[in-house]
């Protein structure tokens, strides 16, 4: 049967630095220091490679794709090839969130949580449902409406500003959580980010990251242009992020408002908030009208 030989090397992870694994959970906490109360500083989505630079007796701290920091052992499992994880076929996550069951049941228990962008691997489809292989060996069905079974070399089609403001407008009023990455709770730049990675464009995962790195051009605010990224910070440093909507209004997941909402720049309007205006710093064009 498919993936036979991944699930019987699936393994508690090792304290072995350099050791090479994945994500196992629907989401797993990244946080500063190995202890549950540190500060969170990042999540990472099931099927996230991993590679350990240290350990301590119940965590790792590991290095992923996009940041460093330290996670529980029993979120990461130790296949003895990743790769067969990235090979078609694959299903991406399409919803906010869907869950994993024992049986192709609606019914049936849920075991786990999946979440936007989520990508896993396809053993076989019957009817409207899809059991996929989770790094860990486990054996799962997906409802069919979560997913869409994409190529492995084209997961996320390149997509348009406006195609980028509707999934982002999908999500206003969802919640604000430091350091999250799902719809279920997600920071400024996580928020921008996932959106980002939806329609094919990999962007580094803190603001300031975004505002420097060289992936499209600085736009001058005079010229912001719909899905733009603008900036906010204070004393030279970069606090904030959102996706510029048009018309003088962002869209960004705010920690006053603990959530996603749209504000304007505009101080005639009732979204305006004159704390952000005064701390705008500048913008980003990464998505371009065909």
């Amino acid at each position: 049967m498919p993936g036979e030989d991944q699930r019987q090397q699936a393994m508690q992870v090792p304290p072995e630095v350099g050791a090479k694994g994945l994500i196992c959970m629907g989401v797993a906490d990244v946080r500063r220091e190995p202890d549950p109360t540190s500060e969170l500083v990042n999540q990472a989505l099931l099927g996230t490679p991993v590679l350990v630079s240290g350990w301590s007796e119940r965590w790792l701290q590991a290095s992923l794709p996009d940041y460093q920091g330290w996670i529980p052992r029993v979120v990461v499992a130790l296949p003895k090839d990743p790769g067969y994880w990235a090979q078609d076929p694959l299903l991406v996550v399409t919803g906010a969130e869907a869950p994993l069951l024992a049986n192709p049941d609606l019914g049936a228990q849920p075991v786990a949580t999946v979440y936007f962008t989520t990508v896993l691997k396809e053993l076989r489809e019957t009817d409207d449902w899809h059991l996929v292989l989770l790094p860990d060996g486990q054996e799962d069905w997906i409802e069919g409406q979560a997913v869409q079974r994409r190529p492995a070399h084209r997961l996320f089609p390149q997509g348009t500003p406006d195609e980028l403001l509707a999934t982002a407008r999908r999500f206003i009023g969802t919640p604000y959580l430091w350091g999250g990455l799902t719809p279920r709770g997600w920071d400024c730049s996580g928020f921008v980010q996932i959106v980002y990675k939806a329609h094919g464009y990999v962007l580094p995962r803190d603001a300031g990251q975004q505002l420097a790195a060289p992936i499209g051009p600085l736009v001058e605010r005079s010229k912001l242009a719909p899905a733009d990224l603008v900036f906010f910070g204070e004393a030279g440093k970069v606090t904030h992020v959102g996706l510029y909507h048009g018309g003088g209004e962002y869209i960004h997941a705010t920690g006053r408002e603990r959530e996603v909402v749209v504000n304007s720049f505009d101080p005639s309007s009732p979204l305006y908030r004159q704390d952000l205006d005064d701390m705008y710093i500048g913008a980003r064009r990464i998505a371009v009208r065909s």
